[in-house]
């Protein structure tokens, strides 16, 4: 007797889909038709549900894994920048606990969760942190933030040893990875 994957009962269904990254995979399997789409639906709210429950009773275990050779990843950081578009999230700059701040740009690939470095063209903008970063038409684009004066009085503005916000804008076109513009607003 041969069995077909839609001879199975819906909660068996749910069970395979739920094994699935949940990401661009998933979601492409709501297009197989409108059974799938109904399973993954529920698939969605049940990880949705149990994710707001998790941070409400604060059982969130993060663990590292360790890695058996070497691959390149983003170096320990806070108050970054980050945003997610199709099955990517990019993170930019932030900062280390000693107020260092990076001007990097990573990219996560949900599916295989790996951290990539894109090659980028153009000029980086200044190292920092705090800033905003979103998705549009294509581009990253991001503003705001604030950078740590340099350590050599040479690179900084005169009497300034704070934090120092940053009105800069820039575009990072996300095909080709190129920071296609940046600009001041004064």
């Amino acid at each position: 007797m041969q069995c077909k994957i839609n001879d199975l009962p819906d909660e068996l269904l749910e069970y395979i889909l739920s094994l699935i990254p949940p990401y661009k995979d998933l979601q492409e399997c709501r297009l197989v038709c409108k059974r799938w789409y109904r399973a993954t639906k529920n698939v969605i709210e049940h990880n949705e549900a149990h994710f707001q429950k998790s941070v409400a009773f604060g059982s969130l275990l993060w663990d590292s894994l360790p890695s058996m050779h070497w691959i390149s990843t983003i170096g320990k950081r806070h108050s970054h920048s980050a945003c997610i578009y199709d099955n990517s999230m990019y993170v930019f700059g932030g900062c280390t606990a000693t107020m260092t701040t990076f001007n990097d740009l990573w990219q996560l690939d949900l599916g295989t969760r790996t951290w990539v470095r894109p090659i980028t063209m153009g000029n980086y903008p200044s190292p920092k942190a705090c800033a905003t970063m979103l998705y549009y038409r294509n581009s990253l684009i991001l503003f705001g933030g604030w950078s740590h004066p340099s350590p050599y009085p040479l690179h900084q503005q005169a009497s300034s040893s704070e934090q120092q916000p940053t009105s800069d804008i820039v575009y990072v076109t996300v095909n080709i990875a190129s920071l296609i513009g940046c600009c001041s607003a004064a």
